[in-house]
């Protein structure tokens, strides 16, 4: 029975490539070693193409209702930390991918959708930030209140205006959607 979309709380997949000899004993040492951690399923071909596609399609996240779906990026070590720290302060689902490195939550839309505390969590304890938030689906009204990329330091804001206002003097490409006010 293949694993379906979304997936169970506390779910860990593993993709498994190259030469077939090898992917066969990566995968029984990996059955072996993890067995008596959990239920282990071994996907076909077909349904490993449809199961990573799904992830890479944020189907777990799919039919949550109207939430706002961020995607953020931070450094692997720290991804299952932050999605915990995330969801501890706000009503989150939420999941990981690339080794951790990715982090996709669903947040309630009311306020900011998390945006504050979702900052703050990448924000790393000395406030250098530990990676970036990217508002990927929200309602027109929060996209307008909330910045959809993060915040630039403004000696990198005014650059980026800069180049912006060197490619489309005219503002006619996606204006206000990748500098403010551009």
């Amino acid at each position: 029975m293949p694993l379906a979309l979304p997936l169970r709380p506390g779910t860990v997949a593993l993709r498994v490539e190259g030469p077939m000899p090898s992917v066969a004993f990566r995968r029984e040492a990996l059955l072996r070693e993890h067995g008596a951690a959990g239920e282990a399923q071994v996907l076909t071909d077909s349904e490993s193409i449809a199961f990573w596609h799904g992830i890479g399609e944020v189907a777990p996240l799919a039919g949550l209702g109207e939430r706002a779906v961020w995607r953020l990026s931070v450094a692997p070590a720290r991804g299952a930390e932050i999605g915990t720290q995330i969801a501890r302060a706000l009503d989150a689902a939420w999941f990981l991918d690339w080794g951790g490195g990715l982090l996709w939550l669903a947040v309630a839309e009311h306020g900011d959708a998390g945006a504050g505390t979702i900052r703050a969590a990448i924000g790393g304890v000395d406030g250098r930030g530990t990676g970036h938030a990217t508002l990927v689906k929200g309602s027109p009204a929060l996209r307008r209140a909330v910045p959809v990329f993060e915040p630039q330091p403004e000696a990198l804001a005014a650059l980026s205006r800069r180049v912006k206002e060197a490619f489309d003097p005219k503002r006619i490409l996606n204006p206000g959607r990748l500098v403010e006010g551009g």
